[in-house]
């Protein structure tokens, strides 16, 4: 295993609603642009999402970070 000292940025996510399938769309670019926004200016830096699976809130995240 190779450690090369960089940390990398977990984002936790949990919830319980559900949205319709317009405002997962608008969910899911607002969770792009966000995580776009911190690859554009920490190229460098690992992004680790942590979610569970499920439908809603949980679902916008899964699907914009995959």
């Amino acid at each position: 295993m190779k450690i090369d000292g960089r940390i990398p940025l977990v984002i936790g996510v949990i919830g319980h609603h559900t949205f319709t399938s317009r405002r997962q769309s608008q969910l899911t670019g607002l969770v792009k642009s966000v995580l776009g926004h911190i690859q554009g200016n920490f190229p460098h830096t690992q992004l680790r999402i942590i979610t569970t699976l499920n439908k809603g809130d949980n679902y916008v995240v899964e699907r914009a970070g995959l």
